[in-house]
């Protein structure tokens, strides 16, 4: 909302069940995602430990890490493509550092000697700040990334829209889709050089037509 120069007041009120849900989805596909792109990271490090435990490198062990270098390879292309549909490579970059972050935190609780646990309170006091503190100063990516997610939903992300007077065929308005809250849909409209923001209420007998 602040990158879009607006604030939707009644949706911390009425579509609170709403935010929850959608940043908790959001929360368990960023850490399935994490797994994805950086599990070797992981895998490699359960064998180092063996390794150093047991003096041996099995070949379970070599299949295991190279499916998991080529899982990794594939999620990457995958998102980089899906990055390059929405036309910035932000989404990517940005669902990248997230998911290396959350697999050097989660990597840092396997270690080789109990002796190590005494100071594994560290990796979680650096996750916590660099969590805090990466949306803070790259709040337009995060912003973009959001926007990928409530495009998926039909309810932001630029998708064009055109409001409708009741079940007639009178356009009101039409534009780009900011934000669909459960009692307004927020959305831009371009005329010459002037930008205009728009709030729409829409359940007040309108009949609101979003591009899929």
């Amino acid at each position: 909302m602040y990158e879009k120069g607006f604030f939707s007041y009644e949706f911390f009120v009425d579509g609170v069940v709403g935010l929850k849900s959608f940043f908790f989805a959001a929360a368990i596909v960023t850490v399935l995602l994490s797994f994805y792109l950086f599990g070797f990271i992981l895998v490699a490090k359960n064998i180092y430990v063996d390794y150093v435990k047991t003096g041996a490198f099995s070949w379970a062990a070599r299949f295991a890490l190279w499916a998991s270098f080529a899982l990794a390879a594939f999620m990457h292309y995958l998102l980089f493509i899906l990055s390059l549909s929405y036309d910035d490579l932000v989404v990517y970059k940005a669902n990248v550092v997230m998911a290396f972050v959350i697999i050097l935190y989660v990597s840092s609780f396997i270690i080789v000697r109990k002796s190590e646990s005494a100071t594994n309170w560290i990796p979680s006091a650096v996750f916590l700040f660099v969590s805090f503190s990466l949306p803070l100063f790259s709040m337009d990516s995060v912003a973009k990334v959001i926007d990928a997610g409530l495009r998926k939903f039909n309810v932001g992300a630029n998708k064009e829209v055109k409001i409708y007077e009741g079940t007639n065929n009178n356009l009101i308005a039409s534009g780009k889709v900011l934000f669909w809250s459960p009692d307004f849909i927020y959305f831009t409209s371009q005329d010459g050089e002037n930008n205009y923001l728009h709030a729409y209420p829409t359940k007040n007998g309108t009949h609101i037509v979003v591009e899929r």
